[in-house]
């Protein structure tokens, strides 16, 4: 599995190369970083998305990036930036009890 999803992850690079604000693309790039262990390339993946929410000033309608951008800061080690992911998590996404109690 790793062998096709190293795979994969050359080919949404090159879909990022081509068209850099392809959400769909950073939102799978991320989920195969971390999937690969790629955690600092997944944290810029993250850093990314985040940017380009708020560029369009969109809010996440769904916890999973929030979440995503704070494990990979507690994986590479940046206990700090995974404070303020998950902080910025528990107010966007307040009304979900069982996300608030994980945290």
């Amino acid at each position: 599995w790793k062998c096709q999803l190293s795979r994969c992850r050359e080919l949404l690079a090159t879909a990022l190369e081509l068209h850099p604000a392809n959400l769909s693309a950073s939102f799978m790039m991320l989920g195969c970083c971390m999937q690969l262990g790629l955690f600092a390339e997944a944290r810029e993946q993250a850093k990314l998305i985040k940017r380009m929410a708020d560029e369009k000033n969109a809010t996440f309608e769904d916890p999973s990036v929030l979440a995503a951008a704070g494990l990979v800061a507690l994986k590479i080690g940046d206990i700090n930036t995974a404070i303020e992911d998950f902080g910025e998590l528990s107010r966007s996404f307040s009304t979900l009890p069982k996300l608030c109690l994980l945290l």
